[in-house]
């Protein structure tokens, strides 16, 4: 199995030698289980197997019809924490300010910085029980999304000392906040 997150297609190959690559829309999820020592400095994993699960993309302003993409789930419940990594796009970008003349003689054109590709962004998203997907700009903001719980949430982060920056911790106070929601009939 081979996830292409950039162009949010799953590629199968069977123990026949086909091979079957699915857009994002027809993945449901699927599962993965990393050995210990694959595992990257700094990732966070509750658990050595990583759930993908499929949600609509953000919309662009300027699109109409609904995307689909692969995000990484960090927690359980109907409220999920989702993790997604994009490919940083490359681009150059003008620098602003005033940049004096070499030599006093010739104006000095305005300078540019280049971003490279190959950066990638990691940007945490909440998925709601409906299905909605909203993207967190702060971790904080988790908090806004159970206001009838934001007083039981503050008190668990003080009480284990989270930190809402980490992932994981993030993942454990979504995962609380969800053992506090109203069974439905």
């Amino acid at each position: 199995m081979v996830l292409y997150p950039e162009k949010e297609l799953l590629s199968l190959r069977c123990p026949n030698d086909s091979t079957y690559t699915l857009p994002a829309h027809l993945v449901r999820g699927f599962a993965v289980k990393d050995a210990p020592d694959q595992q990257r400095a700094g990732d966070t994993y509750i658990a050595l197997q990583r759930i993908f699960r499929v949600f609509p993309l953000p919309a662009i302003k300027g699109s109409s019809p609904v995307a689909w993409g692969f995000y990484e789930q960090l927690s359980r419940g109907p409220g999920a924490v989702l993790l997604r990594r994009e490919r940083a796009v490359g681009y150059q970008e003008l620098l602003h300010g005033s940049f004096p003349s070499l030599n006093g003689l010739a104006a000095r054109p305005q300078p540019t910085i280049t971003v490279y590709p190959g950066a990638t962004i990691v940007t945490l998203y909440l998925a709601t029980a409906v299905g909605a997907v909203f993207k967190l700009r702060k971790p904080q903001d988790v908090l806004k999304y159970f206001p009838d719980r934001e007083t039981q949430l503050r008190a668990y982060v003080r009480e284990n000392g989270l930190n809402l920056s980490n992932d994981r911790e993030l993942s454990f106070l979504v995962n609380y906040a969800n053992t506090l929601a109203k069974p439905t009939p």
